[in-house]
């Protein structure tokens, strides 16, 4: 079965984009779910894949979450897409 952030991963090494990839477990997973640590603030859904944005300006730095995978992916085709462009996944 693919993994939800296969397409994720992909499409980030595909672009170029430097990226930090943290794998959880599933048997940590769970232990997190157990004592409380899987909330909104850092898991949108309660689930994973989860993509953390840091927009760096001169002024201030921005962070947000996105969770679900076809939400990062949609997100990602956006920014990473030429103008005029479209950034796709080949399916097989």
């Amino acid at each position: 079965m693919r993994g939800r952030c296969e397409p994720v991963l992909l499409i980030l090494a595909d672009s170029g984009t430097q990226f930090e990839y943290e794998e959880i477990p599933l048997v940590k997973w769970g232990e997190m779910k157990k004592t409380g640590q899987i909330i909104p603030s850092m898991f949108p859904y309660s689930v994973v894949p989860v993509l953390r944005v840091t927009e760096k300006t001169s002024e201030k730095q921005n962070e947000f979450l996105l969770g679900e995978t076809s939400a990062i992916l949609s997100y990602l085709e956006e920014i990473l897409a030429p103008p005029g462009g479209m950034v796709s996944l080949a399916r097989a």
